[in-house]
Order: C-alpha cells, then sequence, then structure tokens
C-alpha cells in the first residue's frame, strides 16, 4: 500500500522532469518539504500544511491539486485490516451503506479546509465516542429511562460505571476507489446572513467527506449484557443512523442504512412495528435537471494566460446534490417571507425552519434527501433523481407543528419548481448557443405524473391549459404558502399589503424579495411554436437590451442582468459593487414562461418590463397570452391577464 506520505512524495517527483520544475505547480519545491518520521499520518502531513497556509504559501488552487492526487491513493490493505479487527472483537457486526456523503468529526486543515475524522494512521472512520452518543441520544428520544440509559451506556456522575455494551470505531470497506470512500467535497455558501443584512458572496470552499462508502459496525458484550439489551442496543443505533449523523444531516449527508443483504436476514427477524424506519415523509417529487447542472466539488485545473503566465482555472464536477434544493428552497422561502416581515423576523424564522450554524448549531424542521440520482453518468447536461422531504425529529411530538410545515414545505417545493432553476445558471432557462460553452443556464422539471406523496397533490403539478387557471394556480400556491407562513410566526401577515422592509430600491440597488417593488408575469407561448433549448423571447429581450447598455454604461447593465465586473455607480446611490446577481429569473415551463423581476419598479430594469409586455400586446414574438401573478389583486378572481387576439 502507499500512504499518503508516500503519494506527496510521488507528487513532488513527478512534477521535477529533467531537473527542470513544472511551471503550474511549483508550490511543493517552492514551501519547502517537512521531514517527518516514515509512519507520519496524513493528519500530520495536513497540520504542517495548514502552517504553511497561514503563512500565505499555500492557496486553495494548489489544494485543489493535492486533493486530486489523494484520490491516486490506495488504502486497501490498512482499512481490510482494520474492518477485519472490527469483526474479531465484536461480538456481534453488521455493514451500514450510505447513500450519499458522510462527514463526522474531524480536523482543519490547510486553508481552514474541514476534514474527516482521521484515526492515527490516517485512515478515515467514524468513531465510538459518536457511534455510542448516536445510540443513547435515541433511546432517551424513545422513552427510555435516566436509569436504564446509565446502565446501558455507562455515566462518570456520581461515579464512574462502565456500560454494558462496548462501541468500536467503525472503518469503511475499501470500496473500488480503494480509499473507503474519501474524496473530494465543496461548500459554498452563497447567501449569508451579517446581523440583518444578507451579504452575497460566492466562495467555493473545497473539503472532504466520504462519497457512498459501507461501514463495518462492531458493538461488543460486557459482563452482564444480555442478548436481549445487545439487540436493543443495536436497533437504536440504526434508528440513530438511519436519521443521518455527523454535520450537514439537514442537508442529505450522514445517512446510512443496513447493507441490502443483511437487512433482508436481520430485520426479517424483527417485527415490522419494531423496525428501525425514517421520519414521516412529507413530499416526493422526481425531477429532471437539464443544461448547466449543479456543480459539486472541483477539480485542478492550469491554463495559460495571454503572457504565458500559469493560472488556477478550477472545473467543477457536475453532481445533483441535496444540498443545493435545501439552498433554492431557503431562498424563495427568504424572498417571500421579506416581503411581509423585518429582515431580523425572517431570519429567525428561516433558522427555526431550514436550521444552521449561526450563531449556535440548530437542527431544522425538516431533512432532505435525493434518491435515484446517477452522478456517475457521463453527460454533462442532463441528471434525473427524487427529492424526498421528511420531518425531522424536532416535530415528532408536535403535531401542530408537523402539519404547519406540511402545509408550507407542500406550497414552497411547488413554488421553487415553477419560479426558478437550480444550481449553476439558475436564473435562466436552458438554452444552447454557438461557441464554448455551448449551453447556458438550467431547466429544473417535476415528473408530474409520477408524483406518489402526497397523493392528493398530483394534479396541481400538471400545467393547466389556459393562462387564467395557470395563474390562479400559481397564486393559490402562494396563499397556502403564506397561510403556514402566518401560523408558523404567530402573525396575522396580511400579503395582498406587502411592503418594503429593507431598502426603497433604487436604479442600482434593490433587494431580492417578493415584496410591493417585484412584479411576477406568467407568459403563455402559441403552441405552434414551441421549441427545445432555444432562447426564450423573454431572454433574448433581456440579451438585447443588457448588451445595448453595456456600450453605453456597463452600471445600467449591470443593474438589469448583473455581472462580475467591479465597478462603482456614480448616479446619487454611490457604491461598490463586485459580483451581482440578476434581478431577473426567466423559467421555461415550455407552453409557458415565468418572469421575475426585483425592483421592478426601478430603472432598467422598469424598463425590460415595459417593453416586454408592450412586445407580446403586439402579437409578433410567439405569445398570444401573459398574466400578472406578483403582486396579487385583493381580488383573487382576477389575474390580470391579457389575451391577445389572434391575427
Amino acid at each position: 500500500m502507499a500512504t499518503l506520505m508516500q503519494l506527496l512524495q510521488i507528487m513532488r517527483d513527478q512534477m521535477v522532469q529533467s531537473n527542470n520544475r513544472d511551471p503550474r505547480s511549483p508550490w511543493l519545491e517552492s514551501i519547502g518539504q517537512p521531514e517527518p518520521a516514515s509512519d507520519a499520518s496524513f493528519v500530520e502531513y495536513l497540520r504542517w500544511m495548514r502552517w504553511q497556509s497561514n503563512n500565505d504559501k499555500l492557496n486553495s488552487a494548489k489544494l485543489l491539486e493535492l486533493l486530486e492526487k489523494v484520490r491516486e491513493g490506495d488504502y486497501s490493505q490498512s482499512l481490510e485490516r482494520l474492518t477485519q479487527r472490527t469483526k474479531r472483537l465484536a461480538t456481534d457486526w453488521f455493514p451500514v451503506e450510505c447513500s450519499w456523503r458522510i462527514r463526522v468529526g474531524g480536523t482543519t486543515g490547510p486553508e481552514s479546509m474541514l476534514l474527516p475524522a482521521f484515526d492515527a494512521l490516517g485512515m478515515p472512520h467514524i468513531p465510538s465516542t459518536t457511534l455510542k452518543g448516536v445510540a443513547r441520544a435515541t433511546a432517551k428520544q424513545d422513552g427510555a429511562s435516566a436509569e436504564d440509559i446509565k446502565k446501558i451506556f455507562g455515566d462518570i456522575d456520581p461515579t464512574t460505571s462502565m456500560g454494558l455494551v462496548t462501541f468500536l470505531d467503525a472503518y469503511p470497506l475499501p470500496g473500488e476507489d480503494t480509499l473507503g470512500g474519501l474524496h473530494p467535497d465543496m461548500a459554498n455558501p452563497i447567501w449569508k446572513w451579517e446581523d440583518s443584512r444578507l451579504q452575497y458572496s460566492p466562495n467555493p470552499n473545497p473539503f472532504l467527506s466520504l462519497l457512498q462508502p459501507t461501514f463495518v459496525i462492531g458493538l461488543r458484550q460486557q459482563n452482564k449484557c444480555s442478548e436481549e439489551i445487545l439487540l436493543q442496543v443495536k436497533k437504536w443505533l440504526l434508528k440513530g443512523l438511519i436519521q443521518g449523523i455527523g454535520s450537514r444531516v439537514n442537508s442529505g449527508y450522514g445517512e446510512l442504512k443496513l447493507e441490502r443483504d443483511y437487512a433482508r436476514h436481520f430485520l426479517s427477524s424483527i417485527p415490522k412495528e419494531e423496525r428501525p424506519k425514517k421520519n414521516t415523509l412529507i413530499l416526493q417529487v422526481p425531477f429532471e435537471i437539464e443544461g448547466q447542472l449543479i456543480h459539486g466539488y472541483q477539480r485542478a485545473n492550469w491554463q495559460q494566460d495571454d503572457d504565458g503566465n500559469w493560472q488556477p482555472k478550477p472545473k467543477a464536477a457536475p453532481e445533483v446534490r441535496p444540498v443545493a434544493f435545501r439552498s433554492m428552497l431557503r431562498y424563495w422561502f427568504r424572498a417571500f417571507a421579506l416581503g411581509v416581515l423585518s429582515a431580523s423576523e425572517v431570519r429567525d424564522l428561516e433558522l427555526l425552519i431550514f436550521g444552521g450554524i449561526e450563531p449556535q448549531p440548530k437542527t431544522g424542521l425538516f431533512r432532505l434527501e435525493i434518491t435515484n440520482a446517477d452522478n456517475n453518468s457521463q453527460d454533462n447536461t442532463y441528471r434525473e433523481g427524487t427529492l424526498i422531504l421528511r420531518h425531522s425529529p424536532l416535530t415528532i411530538d408536535d403535531r401542530n407543528k408537523r402539519i404547519i410545515i406540511y402545509k408550507l414545505l407542500k406550497s414552497l417545493t411547488w413554488i421553487m419548481f415553477h419560479i426558478g432553476g437550480i444550481g449553476q445558471g439558475a436564473r435562466r432557462p436552458y438554452y444552447q448557443r454557438p461557441g464554448n460553452p455551448s449551453h447556458r443556464g438550467v431547466n429544473l422539471t417535476p415528473k408530474s405524473d409520477k408524483i406518489i406523496k402526497p397523493e392528493s397533490i398530483s394534479k396541481i403539478w400538471e400545467l393547466p391549459k389556459l393562462p387564467q387557471n395557470f395563474c390562479k394556480l400559481f397564486q393559490k400556491q402562494i396563499k397556502n404558502f403564506y397561510s403556514a407562513f402566518n401560523q408558523l410566526s404567530t402573525r396575522d401577515i396580511n400579503y395582498h399589503q406587502s411592503l418594503t422592509n429593507i431598502t426603497v430600491p433604487t436604479d442600482h440597488t434593490w433587494v431580492e424579495a417578493v415584496d410591493i417593488n417585484c412584479e411576477i408575469l406568467v407568459l403563455r407561448k402559441d403552441v405552434k411554436h414551441i421549441a427545445t433549448a432555444t432562447k426564450s423571447y423573454p431572454l433574448k429581450l433581456l440579451h438585447e437590451q443588457f448588451h445595448n447598455l453595456e456600450e453605453q454604461n456597463y452600471t445600467q447593465a449591470k443593474s438589469l442582468c448583473g455581472g462580475i465586473k467591479k465597478e462603482s455607480t456614480k448616479d446619487g446611490d454611490e457604491i461598490d459593487r463586485d459580483v451581482t446577481p440578476s434581478p431577473i429569473w426567466i423559467k421555461d415551463l415550455q407552453k409557458y414562461q415565468v418572469v421575475t423581476v426585483f425592483g421592478a419598479t426601478e430603472e432598467p430594469r422598469k424598463y425590460y418590463l415595459q417593453t416586454l409586455k408592450e412586445s407580446i400586446s403586439k402579437s409578433k414574438f410567439d405569445f398570444d397570452t401573459y398574466a400578472q401573478i406578483w403582486p396579487i389583486s385583493s381580488n383573487e378572481e382576477n389575474c390580470n391577464y391579457q389575451i391577445i387576439p389572434t391575427q
């Protein structure tokens, strides 16, 4: 087996060709190598790199390259030996599988990179203390007495006492990658609360997690531990593992279940009502994604600029990531909530529903997972899967809260699927173009004919034939969202009277909030002109106006369509702007296009909407109808739609 230290030495040697350093990756040579003992672990090496990082001798681009090299390792012999040791020491052992990713415990590496738990040899594992904590917490949740918990799991108060069951460290099997699933990962907190202000800053942070590993879990009976107690502890542990362990469990990480063949044998011996199971299902939606997809971990990629200098140009790998769906649900919850509540109130409610780590760790009211996703596909423009929402343990004993969160998420999920995309290019519909890249934007499409839960809502996922009916359906989902929102916030909110709660919009400033300054339109295409992967008229018009403005005034163009160049506005509201997201979302639903404009009361966005409506009224661009979804009229029977006479 080649250790990671040996891999790193090989990597350094490969960089030196004919006594010349590779200009793309001189860093291992330039910052000097440590001289660790021959049996030093990878963790020790990472600690050394963290010191180098703190001294500005290591950056994230070089770190990505190192992560690529880590994947070339082979842990087979060590992991086989460690899992065999668990089997020999355990009274009872069993394999569990992770359906997606898991990161338990760990340390901080270079560039503040999060690492999973490594043992002294640098092998990834789940510490025994974590497993014991999961089983103990589940026992308490199931109503076990304090005395029984102390007896079974041990205690230190008032005196130290040993428990009846010993938990062993759990190691992953080597797997096909020979690394036990150790794999580069990425976190990208695009939106962040700073006190009561939202900050936009897309900044992918690399870290390591384990991708679809299979762990060997071992339990050992102590004296006076009966078979019945051992079985009960095993069921508690399995129940906890199914709910998810480690960090980011709200976002699909850490779910573990019995390996299929073992589960068939073990569960058949347990009464059905006693078998470990997941929390109650809220919603299940099969979907397709086409376009730029969701960016996962970044691959190292060095390119030469015009002057011949090597520059890091990281390339992201597409992946169906549950965390991206959760982030998008969070985004639209925030957008609609900011139209009726202050920012501080929205921040607190968002933390209650979705959970978070700041100002302190908090579990949310639901959990999200993705199943049936083929992340090994070589197609870089298409993915599919099934979105599943479940209640969290926090709502087990609160039936009223379960009902409220069910109503809120049912409507919010529908809105998310019908108002925008997900992942890279989420604000634009998918279209193809000449040049590189050849495709932009993304389409997120529910498979309405396969929605099986809740059974009563499948019809609302079918698009009505008439635009006024689609408008009413959309507005009904908004109404249902606010109804549940009122119950959860314990406020009597009239969403017909949405206000500007943060900042009055100007030409160059706006809030991404569905408030009195926001407008949402639905446009119906003439069915004769529906085409796939071509630029829709709302998007074509937006790009035309952007490029016209760009030639004259980039600041104006950026305030219409967003941009990545730094600039300062000079029109009475002088601000410095860096990367700015587009204030306009365009959703392609084939027969319909949904256009959402934030800060729609000010230029240049106001002119875009005016031009769009006038163009449709002239019936020149394959559309025969448009309707106003938002703001909602106080007379909800009136969708403010306009039918253009056929010429």
